[in-house]
């Protein structure tokens, strides 16, 4: 498949619409997404970085529902990284940072807890500094491991 349909001006109005269908009220549509989403990732590397940030302007969001939020992290966690695509691993922690900071404050289902920690583990290893970033969020995470 070519990047979204191969003019970048639909792209611009196309991905923010199928980032948004991870809110359906239908599950098929969220799960089905995030397979499509990710081929579309797999068969075009380049397009991580664009994907990334319209999932993350999603995510982070107010008023985005848990479940829309599971999917979109599930879909994150999915993405091969390489150690060329450092960026794309630190914003990945950092989007699982910020939504495992605004989802603490909150009661978190045990399945999205643990989607946000596989996929901490997951990016890690291909950031460049992630002590510092992690340091932040240390209590929180001590916090969540033994509640």
């Amino acid at each position: 498949p070519k990047p979204i349909p191969g003019k970048p001006e639909l792209e611009r109005k196309l991905l923010p619409a199928l980032v948004n269908k991870f809110g359906d009220p239908e599950k098929k549509v969220s799960s089905r997404l995030t397979h499509l989403l990710g081929t579309l990732v797999h068969s075009h590397p380049a397009m991580k970085p664009v994907v990334l940030a319209e999932v993350q302007r999603f995510v982070l969001r107010p008023n985005v529902g848990e479940r829309a939020q599971y999917y979109a992290t599930i879909f994150m966690n999915q993405m091969v990284l390489t150690r060329k695509e450092q960026h794309v691993a630190q914003t990945l922690l950092l989007i699982y940072l910020s939504l495992f900071a605004t989802r603490s404050k909150e009661s978190m289902q045990g399945r999205m807890l643990s989607a946000l920690l596989s996929g901490i583990h997951r990016a890690v290893p291909f950031c460049e500094s992630p002590g510092e970033l992690l340091s932040k969020q240390l209590h929180s995470l001590f916090r969540c491991a033994h509640s």
